[in-house]
């Protein structure tokens, strides 16, 4: 499994917020996050996570909240 995080303010607008997230290919979503981490380089909340790193890190930040209202998660399963 692949947890992608990203920021609401910095999605392209075209993607149309949670609407065009929904519809986009693993690739796709990569690559903004990719684009998002290079535009942030201070959010370190901005990355590709496996789901034991995530859950590490969603549970282990305390200074600073993981909020779906300024971050957005995209999860795609891996191919059995």
């Amino acid at each position: 499994m692949k947890i992608y995080v990203g920021r609401w303010d910095l999605l392209p607008k075209e993607w149309e917020g949670i609407n065009g997230l929904y519809d986009k290919a693993e690739e796709e979503v990569k690559t903004e996050v990719a684009r998002e981490a290079a535009l942030d380089r201070e959010d370190s909340h901005i990355a590709v996570y496996e789901d034991e790193e995530f859950e590490e890190t969603f549970n282990h930040t305390l200074t600073e909240h993981i909020s779906s209202e300024r971050y957005w998660i995209k999860i795609f399963k891996e191919e059995e």
